[in-house]
């Protein structure tokens, strides 16, 4: 039996004979576009004089509509309009009747609410302590209401929240953008962007940018699940078992336990990679200290590598140690079987010339566009976590004349733990240099797989694509668009069936598309484009992969002392939706430590009445999170959704698209 706990509990609404609603003109908690509004009170009773009260608008016309502003309590008696809500027309209402009742309930308690954030309901802010003489420190959580099964979500979402002790002005910092900044509205005390409210002098919420400018780490915290349900626990029994509501009862029945028939695990086969000699782990760091990588580079032998550095003495040390070692790495060849051997070509720069030195360089030590053999080594001038305009502009050069790159930072070389990032880099370099690291044990079965993820850069959206043909992790084909470009992404997709169709001469079985958003009219779009021009048949899947780790809804093992669950398992959380606990913890009881971890969200969408295998789709999920050749430690996201990411983020940054050789389509160069 299945021992899990979710971070639910019920809820109970207590009918008085109807809900009374007020609208107004502006100024209410809750809006709605008027004729969504009218749409959810088709057939009430009081519409028609509540259209004369507001006046009627043309219900086609939707982007000019005013909205309509309503509250669950009085908002002007002579200038709001009251609404009775039967049964019927109480359910379009129901969610936001029970966020009313949340959020008066935590203002009384003392919190400070964000009433529209993204990702969940409500947001409340709770006092920590004083951070210093300026800032105080907020506890912040999360609430998602779940009306259709009289439920409340709710978690610890943020800790070291800076809320600044006194009111200040947008000339507070000049290099911050003071209108975009989250502050606490004074007429409600809710929190919002600073550009919706009236005032000028405001108590504001730290950004990163600030955290920065007064020394704060921004950082994540590490989770600590025990901590986590410690904590939570605590608040539900402090803060939400008192709310006192004619209407509105929080249970005491504490977290809810997850039914056995909404949990499984993947197919545990997917945890093993194969490893040189066919060997197999379920470690990455194991399997390539004990057997090393499953394939060689082609071009290993004829690789030559070009060292681009400022000060001498750490580019003879980074050699030093490809070529024979630093204490537990054991050098290139010996690890990933790549022999470090120098070109005749080398640069040595003047960190203020870097760009003029490097342009100098390529125009007369490289003309041509043509270059397979040769990889570059950069030491950067920059610190890791920099990515400054001319590491996209050298690595968008070098690109263009098919010589693939590795950035490494001076300060990286110099510190003591170096050693620890040498096997990482030493991964990153021969898959760039078409090397397998590892693969997967699970046999390959021929799908087309896409992955699509955004970045924005400078408020402009860009979107990024990977292609697979299989479950191995090979690449077939890397794009990118500026924004969402329907017709490009169509002619990518029809591109990418039409060749594996080429290349596979048994039929496709399936379309599996992963992607950062919702399914929408934009993907019934393209589905119909491909059904009609393709004559395309085959099964066509989408897998929404929430991109940032969820912190909202998570589940406890109670025989593991409420720590996570093991990797692997998966819990479905509503129609087509679960979570995918995917970590180190493989193993009911594990003999060492695991890293702690937060699952991901999945939604599944299929169309034409498709039925389909939940486990295998979930599973191919968690299998190409195995396949991330950036290094040792595997991450929960998977690749094809990380590497869409990565992509978008090159493709914004740099001055052209993408170019389009053997290099940048079938390597991970971006890594």
């Amino acid at each position: 039996m299945n021992n899990l706990i979710i971070n639910r509990i019920k809820y109970e609404l207590i009918s008085k004979g109807g809900i009374n609603i007020y609208c107004s003109k502006s100024e209410a908690l809750f809006r709605l576009k008027y004729r969504y509004f009218i749409e959810k009170l088709k057939d009430n009773s009081n519409l028609n004089e509540f259209k004369n009260w507001f006046g009627n608008y043309d219900a086609s016309d939707i982007n000019e509509q005013p909205y309509v502003y309503y509250d669950f309590q009085e908002i002007n008696a002579e200038n709001s309009f009251q609404f009775r809500l039967d049964e019927t027309h109480f359910k379009s209402f129901r969610k936001n009747f029970v966020k009313y009742h949340l959020i008066n309930h935590l203002r009384k308690e003392n919190f400070l609410i964000e009433p529209y954030t993204m990702g969940v309901d409500l947001s409340a802010y709770i006092f920590s302590k004083s951070f210093n003489d300026e800032w105080n420190e907020y506890f912040r959580y999360g609430f998602i209401i779940k009306p259709g099964r009289d439920e409340i979500i709710f978690n610890k979402t943020g800790e070291n929240i800076l809320i600044s002790k006194d009111e200040k002005s947008e000339n507070f910092s000049p290099d911050v953008d003071f209108t975009n900044l989250r502050a606490i509205d004074t007429a409600n005390q809710f929190i919002m962007k600073v550009k919706y409210i009236n005032a000028r002098q405001l108590r504001i919420i730290a950004d990163n940018d600030i955290k920065r400018e007064i020394n704060v780490s921004i950082s994540p915290k590490k989770v600590s699940y025990k901590g986590l349900y410690n904590d939570i626990k605590e608040f539900y029994k402090k803060h939400l078992l008192n709310l006192e509501s004619d209407t509105l009862k929080i249970q005491s029945g504490g977290f809810l336990n997850v039914p056995d028939e909404y949990i499984d695990t993947v197919y545990f086969g997917n945890n093993e990679m194969v490893f040189k000699n066919n060997r197999t782990d379920i470690n990455a760091a194991t399997g390539m200290r004990d057997y090393g990588s499953f394939k060689p580079s082609p071009i290993a032998k004829d690789a030559q590598f070009i060292f681009i550095y400022e000060n001498s003495d750490d580019a003879n040390k980074l050699y030093q140690y490809f070529k024979n070692g630093l204490k537990h790495f054991p050098g290139l060849q010996t690890y990933v079987g790549v022999s470090p051997t120098l070109a005749d070509l080398k640069l040595k720069y003047d960190r203020k010339k870097l760009k003029k030195n490097f342009d100098e360089f390529l125009s007369e030590k490289l003309p041509d566009n043509k270059y397979k053999q040769y990889f570059v080594i950069l030491i950067t001038p920059f610190k890791k976590e920099e990515k400054s305009e001319n590491y996209y502009y050298i690595k968008e050069e070098l690109l263009k004349k098919g010589i693939t790159s590795q950035f490494i930072s001076y300060q990286s070389i110099r510190s003591e733990y170096f050693h620890f990032y040498l096997p990482n880099i030493a991964i990153a370099i021969l898959a760039k240099l078409g090397g397998i690291p590892w693969k997967l044990k699970e046999e390959s079965y021929k799908e087309l797989i896409i992955g699509f993820n955004t970045k924005k850069i400078n408020d402009t959206k860009y979107i990024g694509s990977a292609v697979f043909f299989d479950n191995q992790g090979y690449l077939k084909n890397v794009n990118s668009y500026e924004g969402e470009d329907l017709n490009k992404i169509s002619s990518d997709l029809k591109q990418a069936i039409k060749t594996f169709r080429e290349e596979n001469y048994e039929e496709l079985k399936r379309v599996v598309i992963h992607t950062y958003k919702p399914y929408g009219k934009a993907e019934r779009e393209i589905e119909r484009l491909l059904r009609k021009e393709l004559i395309l048949d085959a099964p066509l899947v989408y897998i929404e992969i929430n991109d940032v780790k969820t912190t909202a809804e998570v589940c406890f093992d109670e025989n593991y002392n409420y720590g996570m669950p093991t990797s692997g398992t998966y819990v479905k959380t509503g129609k087509d939706e679960y979570l995918l606990f995917n970590n180190t913890r493989y193993k009911k009881k594990p003999l060492r430590s695991v890293t702690e971890e937060w699952p991901i969200k999945l939604r599944i969408y299929t169309g034409n009445n498709i039925i389909f295998d939940e486990k295998r789709l979930i599973s191919q999920v968690y299998e190409f999170s195995r396949l991330y050749w950036k290094g040792l430690k595997q991450k929960s996201q998977p690749v094809t959704t990380i590497y869409p990411k990565l992509i978008a983020g090159y493709a914004g940054n740099f001055n052209e698209s993408i170019p389009k050789n053997k290099i940048t389509q079938k390597t991970p160069w971006f890594l």
